[in-house]
């Protein structure tokens, strides 16, 4: 017997055999050769999040290597490609050329929950100025990272921001991190330049956003609480019977601005100028008037044509028609048809002359 084989141990004896009659035969040498055993293998736990799929068992050294799945080294595993779902000790010996076994040596795959992924807003609204981003962490997490690209630097829970764009965050714990969520922070738009418009009676209204931006959506209101809406675009023909108010926001994303109020006035009906329908050329001239109670009068001819001379012109044994209308604040009169009939003037006889002398009267006399 020999203990403690650090290396390998021959060791002689003899052997001989005694008769029943008391002989011994001739001593014949025997060799006991004691092999040391294999210096165990050496190995380093794995921890993974999550299942394991097609890990390959190793150690170092990795030749030689009988793999177990049990402490006792009965089990020989004949595929050392597994597939890990929860923690598990394998043990791995070195074989040597003497069919020696080295003592057991463990490796221990130890499987570790994924959070799940955190709950958050993933569609944010940003108005000026910082704002923080936050998130719970999902199960089995133990708080949330911020990321401002995909494998960056985790940043802390909350976390403050001065920039729309793209984040995201994560859940974790002590070993391992979830999926990545996606939140995406959006500007508010600022409130849209709308002009007020006037209108000379009801009709249709042209609601115009004064230098409309490309990427945002522009949407008209008839009620201050937007209830109601009336149109999009940045440009909206909207048909008005009386003055009010409307309202515009502009929209990026499903990130809305605060309302813009245009007001719409219909202003004062202008009066119809008063003017006689009828009107003479005599000898075929006439000349139209140019003001009716200190507003200039606007002249147009049977086709709609501004008159830029009034002095007119009519065959005899004929007339023209024209209209007649002014204009108070941008906004025209309702016309009025003026007929010129031609007329010839009369001719002057049998004049009289009279005198006296002194002061006094002078009767003077003429006939048609």
């Amino acid at each position: 017997v020999v203990e403690n084989v650090a290396n390998d141990v021959v060791r002689a004896y003899y052997v001989s055999v005694r008769s029943q009659s008391g002989c011994f035969s001739e001593r014949v040498p025997v060799t006991a050769t004691f092999y040391a055993l294999p210096t165990a293998p050496t190995t380093s736990p794995i921890n993974h999040c999550g299942i394991y799929e097609n890990l390959t068992l190793s150690s170092t050294p990795n030749v030689n290597t009988h793999w177990y799945g049990d402490a006792q080294g009965e089990n020989e595993m004949s595929n050392t490609t597994v597939d890990v779902t929860t923690t598990t000790t394998y043990y791995v010996a070195v074989m040597d050329e003497h069919q020696c076994k080295s003592v057991l040596t463990p490796l221990t795959v130890n499987i570790h929950s994924i959070p799940g992924q955190p709950v958050t807003n993933t569609s944010v609204c940003k108005p000026a100025g910082n704002i923080s981003l936050t998130a719970e962490p999902g199960e089995n997490g133990t708080d949330c990272h911020w990321y401002t690209e995909l494998n960056g630097t985790p940043r802390s829970n909350p976390y403050q921001i001065s920039n729309a764009g793209t984040y995201y965050v994560t859940s974790f714990n002590d070993n391992c991190e979830s999926e990545p969520v996606t939140v995406t922070v959006t500007n508010i738009p600022n409130a849209p330049s709308a002009n007020d418009v006037a209108l000379c009676a009801a009709g249709n209204a042209t609601l115009t956003v004064q230098n409309p931006e490309y990427d945002l959506t522009y949407t008209w209101s008839a009620y201050a609480g937007l209830t109601q809406e009336i149109g999009t675009g940045s440009s909206l023909d909207y048909r008005v019977s009386q003055s009010g108010s409307y309202y515009v926001t502009a929209k990026r994303g499903g990130c809305e601005s605060s309302a813009k109020t245009v007001v719409v006035t219909i202003k004062d009906p202008v009066p119809t100028p008063e003017l006689a329908s009828v009107m003479y050329a005599c000898d075929g001239t006439a000349t139209l008037p140019e003001n009716y109670n200190s507003y200039s009068l606007i002249w147009k001819n049977v086709v709609q044509s501004v008159l830029q001379d009034l002095v007119v012109n009519v065959s005899e044994n004929s007339s023209a028609v024209y209209t007649a209308s002014y204009m108070i604040d941008n906004c025209e009169s309702q016309s009025v048809s003026v007929t010129v009939f031609y007329a010839a003037a009369p001719s002057i006889t049998n004049i009289a002359n009279g005198s006296r002398c002194g002061a006094g009267v002078v009767e003077l006399s003429a006939s048609a």
